[in-house]
């Protein structure tokens, strides 16, 4: 009877695995990813705090990368970013796929090696208040701001400290952030919520609002791995700056160019000040 009942529990287990949309089997083949299995195709959704703490490697079965809000996807063939089965997104938390894209086969592996996921940030304040960080991405359309980040400023001084790498959403191709710090007792930056701003309620600084102090010659930088795929050549500036968290200085745009760009700086050298607008880096 034991055995009967034994065998008649494996025999559901075995069907189980058969009819749900999220393979039994296949678990182990994406390791710390989720496995999604979508009309008889496996798939691999991988968290981003998992992409970034310990890495990760597509396996052979689906070695397809896509990166987007929430993390990486792995494909078991090359899709048009509109084919991406909905349901893998959804496991990402991610409303839609919209907002995926291919990354090279020469990124499928991509180990965590050298992450800086923490970071301690400080230096001197023109005005003293509440202070948050703005992450601006351009890299789709329309541009929006992203907030990720708080901190006080007093007594002239700042300090503020990230335990953890932003958010996709808040990198530009989820691979660069550049983050403005901005410290302001004109408006009260706790009413703006930490995440994308809506449009028409970013943070707007005045040039001339002597009560917000920004960090118009700094930035914070965050380097995600996969940032060659976007670089249009091994000079761009981001490629001086190493994975994870670390700070720019900004250099102003020479005669014939358009852009600011930036060169690492030490972190505790930061200054915010009033009376000037933030780097025109992209």
């Amino acid at each position: 009877m034991k055995l009967m009942m034994r065998m008649c529990a494996l025999g559901a287990l075995v069907l189980l695995c058969l009819v749900s949309t999220v393979a039994c089997s296949s678990s182990s083949v994406c390791g710390d990813g989720e496995a999604v299995t979508v009309d008889g195709a496996l798939y691999c959704a991988v968290a981003e705090n998992i992409v970034i703490e310990t890495g990760f490697e597509c396996p052979s079965a689906a070695s397809f990368r896509y990166r987007g809000p929430g993390g990486d996807i792995c494909a078991p063939r090359e899709l048009d970013v509109g084919s991406l089965p909905s349901r893998v997104c959804m496991a990402l938390g991610a409303p839609s796929c919209d907002m995926f894209r291919r990354l090279e086969p020469s990124m499928n592996q991509m180990p965590a090696v050298g992450m800086q996921t923490s970071l301690t940030v400080g230096g001197s304040s023109a005005v003293n208040s509440d202070g948050a960080v703005v992450w601006i991405v351009t890299s789709g359309s329309p541009d929006y701001q992203f907030l990720f980040g708080r901190f006080q400023a007093s007594d002239g001084s700042f300090r503020l400290r990230f335990d953890r790498a932003p958010p996709a959403e808040a990198l530009n191709d989820g691979v660069l952030g550049v983050g403005t710090l901005i410290a302001s007792s004109t408006f009260d930056l706790t009413q703006f919520p930490e995440g994308r701003q809506a449009s028409g309620e970013s943070v707007r600084v005045e040039d001339n609002d002597a009560g917000t102090a920004l960090s118009c010659r700094y930035a914070i930088i965050f380097v995600q791995s996969g940032l060659s795929s976007i670089l249009s050549s091994e000079d761009d500036w981001p490629s001086n700056f190493p994975l994870g968290y670390s700070c720019g200085e900004v250099v102003p745009a020479q005669e014939g160019q358009t852009f600011d760009t930036f060169e690492p700086v030490n972190c505790g050298d930061m200054q915010l000040e009033t009376g000037c607008s933030g780097p025109n880096w992209t």
